[in-house]
């Protein structure tokens, strides 16, 4: 049995999200009218088969990494025309009387070998995405003037562990109770999810089964039948799913990639032709905003990394994410409107054009986006990004100056050290001493808080960007995402840059 294929609306078409009880959209999402009108959602969500192999729940070409059941290894920024994967077996010979020529055979091992490491330099790597997130992998990544400490996965272990203790009985993390302002349940609960998912902690997988799985059910829960959530902000959109597309990545279990598969859906539907959203969703083509925007593409993004190569997951059990081809252009196009020449990116795409209009936390979502989506033309643009934000942290006073200000907006922390990590070399050396210490340090020791609510290994939000909306549980989840960017994403970027590159 395979999957249903559901036609993609016409460019520009979008529709909003379908409240559970089938009422007005405007009244579920804090009595505010979504800007868009469109098709009426699905009924009921598509039907799974058994078969790993089955048709994108879009039209048209999809886009999925990993190995294909024929063994090939396809390419999730395949375009339309051009080839779609790299056959890691090479052509059978013809059958000959007697054996091959020495000279013949030497060839034949040169050619393979050449097609396995141009096979491996591909994007499809992506397929290993995750592959880092074990107690080994992290073990791994402590030492080196590029790595961790011992004392940052302390405080990686201590913040996930009061997340734990935060977790409201039904399963969500609320921001109105740890100081931040109420209703972003949705989005903040999908943050801590992403952050337990990121040391490696998933349903099934980890040490932090029940606090997971009671999250997945509460997320869940706010998730209307054509995949979109009841949020508040389209911020939300995209850290749920990003939350349940990274916790399937870890442990494909059906009802978790189905939930994931459908967020992914939604974000494609309603995604406009210039790609770019909003506070309230799609957008007019000059008010995208790469800042939420930017965790959209981080959700679909997901659908580019199929067959993660996890050792938790036993053959057959990977169930790859898939988005189509033209999410995938609609994300090029927007990211294109938002640069400017000299490696910045502004915040919303009527800004651009000029130094003076790029901002630090949009150059870092602009940049790791460019490396994720990016084709072939993207390198230069990626390549100046990393240039203009060491310049920018770089400038200041000192470098503890410079660490005081990544340390304190997690939020630019965050997009920075993703990008940043993937460039490597002196960037990520550079980024990282500037980062992880400072981050390490703003770590709440004391046992508790004038309340007398445990507090210990949390972040607090007053000394941080964005603590007073999101709270304490917002601020702890962006941390712990922070430093574990040494093994939450394995590095896949590298192998993309040009010859010659000098880090």
């Amino acid at each position: 049995m395979t999957r249903t294929a559901v036609p993609l609306a016409s460019p520009g078409t979008v529709c909003a999200a379908q409240p559970p009880n089938g009422g007005d959209p405007g009244v579920a999402q804090g009595d505010r009218r979504e800007p868009w009108v469109g098709r009426a959602p699905r009924s009921e969500p598509p039907k799974w088969g058994d078969s790993d192999s089955r048709e994108s729940p879009l039209s048209g070409a999809h886009a999925r990494g990993g190995l294909t059941s024929q063994g090939s290894l396809r390419s999730p920024w395949a375009t339309a025309g051009s080839p779609t994967s790299w056959a890691v077996k090479p052509p059978v010979p013809q059958r000959h009387r007697g054996s091959l020529p020495a000279g013949a055979l030497i060839v034949f091992a040169c050619v393979l070998a050449g097609r396995l490491r141009a096979a491996e330099a591909q994007p499809s790597g992506l397929r290993e995405l995750y592959s880092k997130r074990t107690k080994e992998g992290r073990a791994l990544c402590i030492g080196g003037a590029g790595g961790t400490t011992a004392q940052a996965e302390a405080a990686v272990d201590a913040g996930l562990a009061w997340l734990a203790k935060a977790q409201e009985a039904d399963g969500r993390w609320s921001t109105e109770k740890w100081g931040g302002v109420a209703g972003y349940d949705v989005g903040i609960t999908g943050l801590a999810l992403a952050a337990f998912a990121g040391a490696g902690h998933g349903q099934g997988v980890g040490e932090h089964l029940a606090t997971v799985a009671k999250g997945l059910t509460w997320l869940r829960s706010q998730q209307f039948p054509n995949g979109g959530f009841a949020w508040k902000v389209f911020y939300e959109e995209g850290m749920a799913a990003l939350a349940l597309c990274e916790v399937s990545g870890l442990s494909p279990e059906r009802d978790v990639t189905r939930a994931a598969q459908l967020a992914l859906d939604y974000l494609c539907k309603v995604q406009p032709e210039h790609g770019g959203f909003r506070y309230q969703g799609a957008a007019p083509k000059d008010q995208g905003d790469l800042s939420v925007s930017g965790w959209q593409f981080l959700a679909l993004a997901q659908g580019l990394s199929a067959d993660h190569g996890l050792p938790h997951a036993a053959a057959g059990r990977s169930r790859g994410l898939l988005i189509p081809q033209s999410a995938i252009e609609r994300t090029r196009v927007f990211l294109k409107n938002t640069y400017c020449g000299d490696g910045g990116s502004a915040y919303v795409v009527g800004q651009a054009g000029g130094q003076k209009t790029a901002t630090p936390s949009m150059t870092a979502i602009g940049m790791f986006c460019r490396q994720l989506f990016g084709d072939e033309t993207a390198g230069p643009e990626v390549r100046a990004a990393a240039d203009w934000l060491l310049k920018y942290a770089t400038a200041a006073k000192d470098a503890k100056e410079g660490g005081r200000q990544l340390g304190q907006d997690l939020y630019f922390t965050h997009h920075s050290c993703l990008a940043m990590f993937q460039m490597g070399g002196r960037y990520w050396t550079t980024w990282n001493a500037l980062f992880r210490d400072a981050v390490v340090k703003a770590q709440v020791q004391a046992e508790a808080d004038a309340q007398g609510r445990p507090v210990r290994g949390s972040w607090g939000p007053a000394k941080h960007a964005f603590g007073q909306a999101g709270g304490r549980v917002y601020v702890t989840a962006m941390a712990a995402l922070c430093l574990e960017t040494y093994y939450r994403y394995a590095p896949f970027y590298r192998g993309r840059l040009p010859l010659g590159v000098e880090f």
